[in-house]
C-alpha cells in the first residue's frame, strides 16, 4: 500500500475486503469519499474496479483530481457499501499523506 499521494499523478487506492466480511460481489451500492482541505468528494459503484478473484475495490484518480489535493492537509478516504442482503458495511477513515510534485503540469489532456 502507497503512504502518499503524488501530485499531478493517477494513482490508485486499492482496499483488500477480507473475503470473511463480505465478497466485492455482493456490493449493490458503494460510496467512497475522499475528502482533503474540507473538500468532500463522492464517488460511487461506476468508479471503482471491484476485483472478485483478490476481493479488492480499486479506485484511481485522474491528473485533475491529485492536482487540486494540497500537500498541507492529509488525505482522508472511507469507503461505504450496502450489500445485495440489505446490510451496510464501512471502513473507518484512512489516511494518506499528499505529496508536492514540482511541476504542475497536466500530461494528458
Amino acid at each position: 500500500m502507497v503512504d502518499a499521494i503524488l501530485q499531478v499523478t493517477t494513482p490508485g487506492i486499492q482496499l483488500g475486503i477480507a473475503t470473511t466480511d463480505f465478497l466485492v460481489t455482493d456490493i449493490a451500492k458503494l460510496e467512497f469519499a475522499v475528502s482533503n482541505m474540507g473538500v468532500l468528494t463522492r464517488h460511487g459503484l461506476d468508479d471503482v474496479v471491484l476485483d472478485a478473484e483478490h476481493n479488492t475495490i480499486t479506485y484511481t484518480f485522474t491528473e485533475a483530481e491529485t492536482l487540486a489535493l494540497k500537500p498541507i492537509d492529509m488525505l482522508r478516504y472511507q469507503l461505504r457499501c450496502e450489500l445485495t442482503d440489505g446490510s451496510i458495511v464501512g471502513t473507518e477513515k484512512m489516511t494518506l499523506r499528499v505529496a508536492d510534485l514540482m511541476s504542475e503540469a497536466v500530461m494528458s489532456e
